[in-house]
């Protein structure tokens, strides 16, 4: 695509109906911020990126409600900004309308601002439903029940395989533990990455990458001094001389007798309805310690649930006459208690029995460059990995982590261009995107370095003039870039040109 021939294009999408048009309504920018906020070693988990952009509202045509607004212009609608050209349409982002706000600015002008979101939002909004306990998962499995998890899942997704395998999964869940949460988790624990693209072809791309995964990456494109406008360049940044990481050890208890849940008081259930509660699970010992349970049993009659027609346990009892269905989770259970009696029941006592999943307090290790601590003072990294269990792990990482980190030096963080400038640029804005490699040769700083994309934010003037800039990821931070792999002709000569992985 040369540069002359891109052609932004703004189109709503409404179900039924089709999509539209709305480039020319568009006034002022349009700005797009997809990615990983922040660029430093435990930055890894996209946060959720934004399309913003003001239409001129002629007739109220943009005025939800109104009965002259354009069919389906509402929250949730779907927007998507490509590229056209000679070459095809080149999709740069999707999502749905989360905010329209009205501005008027005196007299007869008005218009609306609107805010658009991909599908991070509703990873980061979505809190997970009695997630199911599971063991000895790696990074792409927890992600796959995660979204399996989701009412809505991405378009498609593109899975890489995880480096470590995690002997428990959703203990450390709670009843408002939100999805990115947890990948979150799971990410920083692998010191992986995850993120969203938009796809010409499928829409939504929910990526995600072990730290294995970033080696085998090739650089996509060169930049130098004469291709960018702007560079965010930063000096010992990332330099550290001590790095704690935190693991956190679990004991599942050996039978499934232990009460994780029981009834704090009596439930009403009316003759013939069915009521609905849930309850979380916490340690038999300490009522106020969340615990997860495992192997949950299913209710027993009498021995886990009793209903009477009085309330203080006395009058009938009319056990006989209740269902119990039990959903569990990881973290909790949900009961239908249904009367089939006719007359009001109380339900006396109501108890979830199982194996209790217990997680134990952080068990920390430090790792030191002595000669950094004496010169400059402790510069302390504290990396929390919740879902690594074992803390000869937590060795591993530390002191792998501590030998990329102990040497203050030249970072770029981030590089603005404008993709109109060259054909070459405008191909490169178009082929690139987030989870690419790419290398800055800059003879200006005398920098010469790899660096993955994590973060592309994109402003369209009103003259069609787009600039780009991508956040940057320095490749020796990826932890990956050297791994023995054992058998392999490329990644096998141990201390010669690899290091060992962890």
């Amino acid at each position: 695509m040369s540069a002359q021939t891109m052609l932004v294009l703004l189109k709503i999408y409404v179900a039924g109906v089709g999509s539209s048009s709305i480039i020319n309504d568009v006034v002022g920018n349009i700005s797009v911020t997809q990615g990983i906020t922040g660029s430093g070693l435990l930055d890894r988990t996209a946060s959720t990126g934004t399309m913003k952009f003001r239409l001129r509202n002629v007739n109220n045509v943009y005025t939800p409600t109104h009965v002259n607004c354009m069919t389906g212009f509402q929250i949730g609608a779907r927007i998507w900004v490509s590229l056209g050209g000679a070459g095809g349409v080149y999709y740069r982002f999707r999502g749905q309308i989360s905010s329209i706000d009205l501005v008027s600015s005196g007299g007869l002008s008005t218009f609306t601002d609107v805010t658009v979101v991909d599908y991070m939002d509703k990873l980061a909004t979505h809190e997970l439903q009695l997630p199911a306990f599971a063991q000895n998962k790696k990074m792409e499995e927890v992600a796959a029940l995660i979204v399996a998890n989701m009412p809505v899942a991405p378009d498609t997704t593109d899975y890489g395989t995880g480096q470590d395998t995690f002997a428990t999964v959703f203990d450390t869940t709670r009843s408002t533990t939100r999805a990115l949460t947890e990948l979150a988790k799971v990410t920083q624990s692998e010191l992986g990455m995850t993120w969203v693209t938009t796809s010409s072809t499928v829409g939504h791309v929910l990526h995600t990458r072990g730290r294995n995964g970033f080696q085998a990456v090739a650089s996509s494109a060169t930049f130098t001094d004469a291709d960018i406008v702007g560079a965010e360049i930063e000096y010992g940044a990332d330099y550290y001389n001590e790095v704690v990481t935190e693991t956190y050890p679990r004991r599942v208890d050996a039978s499934a007798t232990s009460v994780l849940f029981s009834l704090d008081r009596p439930v009403t259930v009316g003759a013939g309805a069915t009521v609905n509660i849930s309850g979380s699970y916490s340690d038999p010992d300490q009522k106020a310690v969340e615990v997860s349970g495992i192997d949950m049993v299913t209710p027993v009659a009498t021995t886990d649930y009793l209903m009477n027609t009085a309330e203080d346990g006395s009058g009938t009892n009319i056990t006989a006459n209740l269902t119990v269905t039990a959903t569990y989770g990881a973290n909790g259970v949900d009961y239908a208690l249904a009367n089939s009696y006719g007359s009001t029941g109380y339900v006396t006592k109501l108890q979830a029995r199982g194996k209790g999943v217990y997680t134990f307090s952080p068990v920390t290790y430090s790792a030191e460059y002595s000669t950094g601590i004496t010169a400059h003072g402790r510069r302390t990294l504290r990396i929390d990995m919740p879902y690594q269990d074992n803390p000869l792990v937590g060795v591993d990482f530390a002191q792998t982590i501590l030998d990329a980190v102990k040497s203050a030096g030249l970072r770029v963080t981030s590089i603005t261009y404008e993709a109109n400038k060259s054909a070459a640029l405008a191909s490169a804005f178009v082929a690139l995107n987030i989870g690419d490699r790419i290398t800055l040769q800059l003879s200006d700083y005398s920098i010469s370095m790899d660096a993955f994309i994590t973060r592309v934010d994109i402003n369209v003037s009103e003259g069609g003039l787009i600039t780009c800039t991508y956040g940057l990821l320095d490749e020796a931070l990826t932890l990956a870039g050297s791994y023995w792999i054992l058998d392999s002709a490329s990644y096998s000569q141990l201390d010669e040109t690899t290091k060992l992985g962890f």
